[in-house]
């Protein structure tokens, strides 16, 4: 936020770490399922290796970020604000006469930037890679697949 003080620095730094942290945690997990989940689908497979099954799970990751951002969000946002209440310092903040609006402006001020900047970087690269993904896929399954992938327009 430009001319910000650092009290709207200090709240949007613990929100960002907040949901960086919810970020990781949870795309880790949901990742982990999806390439156990792909491992499971290719395992008809004998020449497939795990450097392959890794590639085509990185593959998916762009897209699975794109789905999980609200709910990081939701989390992140939820975690900084009860780890800001339980240091009490948003209480400290309220009793210094600090309107609350000004100490929730910059979560949302960053959910505003991190939106727009999926919207316009994140999604066409999710797009890109679940398209290569889908046609290595079904490269990797060629004689395996009943029905072929068709083209996903967006």
């Amino acid at each position: 936020m430009i001319g910000a003080g650092k009290l709207e620095r200090y709240v949007m730094g613990r929100t960002l770490a907040s949901v960086g942290a919810a970020l990781a945690v949870i795309a880790a997990v949901i990742i982990l399922v999806s390439f156990v989940n792909l491992s499971r689908e290719v395992a008809v497979r004998a020449d497939v290796g795990v450097a392959q099954l890794f590639i085509l799970t990185l593959l998916q990751t762009p897209s699975i970020v794109v789905l999980l951002l609200p709910f990081v969000f939701l989390f992140g946002g939820m975690g900084a604000y009860v780890g800001l209440n339980r240091r009490s310092e948003l209480v400290a903040m309220r009793a210094a006469g600090i309107s609350a609006w000004r100490f929730i402006l910059p979560s949302a001020a960053a959910a505003f930037a991190i939106g727009v900047l999926t919207v316009t970087l994140l999604n066409p690269l999710a797009a890109a890679f679940s398209a290569r993904y889908e046609s290595d896929r079904a490269n990797l399954m060629e004689n395996y697949l009943t029905d072929a992938p068709k083209e996903v327009w967006l």
